[in-house]
């Protein structure tokens, strides 16, 4: 881990020189083993490494110092955070009575619950989503594995198959460019560049506005953000549900739309689901038409950008 650790470092001195003095010094490893008395598991080598390194981002005022270090807005936890962050997870379940199996997106490397003990949060954002190392995997996954846990959504989606590898792909992505530092104070953070291209914003503008008005009274805008476009289908009338269209759109992304709040598509499917969706240009009725063609540029623009296509309910 050190040269992974050594990486990150130079990238912050060069372009995120508040955040990289903005992380903290290390635990002892006596603290390490106090706290995974309390959660219950050992921790992966990867994560105890990281914690001896930089034990989470300094804080002020609740906001991590130069903002979220991982892309999304989520903060490295230190070891009392992580230790709060899975305490908190523990109250939700005996809050809500969510400690069961649920239906879910089919996953054999996860276990389909809301949450579970053995998911140990290691990054979290504002609106209490976490970044887990999984100590307590389905059958097809891996001990240690890394997954994305949502407040409002179903089980939580596998990022990698541990945390060196998790950690490493921030990395690359980084210095690959897939991000870019928004300095915007303690707000500020990793965001897609996506987000900063105006060429790119100004041709979404006019076609999120063509589609609205495409399909007039069920329509929606979509939103171009800094990870996905953003398609919110609850205005959607219900007969569209039926038509075929969404059919296509919940082989792609695994899940029937209506019955689940949030579900994505990733960029590697979207040529597939705009084919797929060509078969409606002949359809007898026309807002089927109409919205499979909207469809269509969604998620053409969507593969032109290289982001996920996310649909809320």
């Amino acid at each position: 881990m050190d040269p992974l650790w050594d990486r990150l470092e130079k990238y912050l001195k060069t372009n995120a020189p508040r955040m990289l003095a903005g992380l903290a010094p290390p635990v002892f490893d006596v603290e390490i083993r106090e706290v995974e008395d309390a959660v219950g598991h050992y921790l992966p080598h990867d994560v105890r490494y990281s914690l001896i390194r930089h034990n989470r981002q300094l804080l002020d005022d609740g906001l991590p110092v130069g903002g979220a270090l991982i892309p999304r807005g989520f903060r490295l936890l230190s070891l009392d955070g992580i230790r709060r962050e899975w305490e908190e997870h523990r109250a939700i379940v005996h809050r809500l009575g969510v400690d069961v199996p649920r239906p879910s997106v089919p996953c054999s490397d996860i276990k389909p619950y809301y949450l579970l003990p053995g998911w140990i949060p290691v990054a979290a954002d504002v609106d209490g989503n976490s970044i887990c190392v999984d100590m307590d995997p389905n059958g097809g996954g891996t001990i240690g594995q890394v997954i994305e846990f949502r407040r409002e959504g179903t089980t939580p989606k596998l990022v990698a198959v541990g945390y060196g590898e998790w950690l490493q792909r921030v990395v690359d992505d980084l210095e690959d460019g897939r991000y870019v530092y928004v300095d915007q104070g303690n707000e500020g953070g990793f965001a897609s560049p996506v987000s900063y291209d105006m060429p790119r914003c100004s041709v979404f503008a006019p076609l999120s506005k063509a589609v609205d008005e495409r399909i007039g009274e069920v329509g929606f805008a979509p939103e171009l953000l800094a990870e996905c476009i953003m398609i919110d289908v609850s205005s959607i009338h219900h007969d569209l549900f039926l038509c075929g269209v969404f059919d296509v759109i919940n082989k792609a992304t695994g899940a029937p739309i209506d019955e689940y709040e949030e579900a994505y598509v990733k960029p590697a499917d979207h040529g597939d689901v705009v084919r797929r969706l060509a078969q409606f240009g002949g359809h007898s009725d026309a807002r089927v038409r109409d919205f499979a063609a909207a469809m269509q540029d969604m998620f053409g623009m969507a593969a032109r950008v290289g982001v996920d296509v996310y649909f809320i309910l």
